[in-house]
């Protein structure tokens, strides 16, 4: 059995609804925080956790690097995300296709794999998880999930699951024997 990595942690404790306390900062400038952890969010290859901050009353995202010492609280009452996404994942910088797959892997190797690509992560249990991925044409998002390695499930939009039914006949044909 493998130990859980602190992402994985992070996710089942978003997926448990369990507030998680921890030390966050940099440059020796720690501080104690308090949070409802939502989603894991890569973004510009870093992690984050979107969450609840419970201090500020307000919606922040904590990189994951500059936490420390992660113990789980009470269980909490989720929250509506605005605009179903992490703020960052809001702003024009952020490419204009969403979509939504479901894949056979632990949110820690969702996210290493990923790490490069604009996502967020929900853990569904041990060895699945959802992602919310974006990208700049169907195309680049399916080679991207291809190269995984993982099994997943198209969850939406249609759209991309249109684009990836005609890969797959594109790709039948390819493989068929010339002779």
């Amino acid at each position: 059995m493998r130990e859980a990595s602190p992402l994985d942690e992070l996710g089942d404790a978003a997926r448990e609804h369990r507030v998680i306390t921890f030390t966050y900062g940099a440059d020796g400038e720690l501080g104690a925080r308090r949070a409802e952890p939502y989603r894991l969010v890569v973004h510009k290859s870093r992690t984050f956790i979107l969450a609840w901050d419970l201090e500020r009353d307000d919606w922040r995202t904590f990189r994951t690097d500059r936490m420390a010492g992660l113990a789980w609280q009470r269980d909490f009452d989720p929250r509506d995300i605005p605009g179903d996404a992490a703020a960052i994942h809001q702003d024009d910088s952020t490419p204009p296709i969403r979509t939504e797959l479901m894949l056979d892997a632990p949110l820690s190797t969702a996210a290493d794999r990923l790490l490069t690509q604009e996502v967020e992560l929900e853990s569904l249990a041990s060895q699945r998880c959802v992602a919310h991925l974006w990208g700049h044409s169907y195309e680049w998002i399916a080679a991207i999930v291809l190269s995984m390695g993982v099994d997943f499930t198209i969850v939406g939009p249609d759209e991309f699951r249109a684009h990836c039914q005609a890969l797959r006949d594109r790709l039948d044909r390819a493989v068929r024997d010339p002779r």
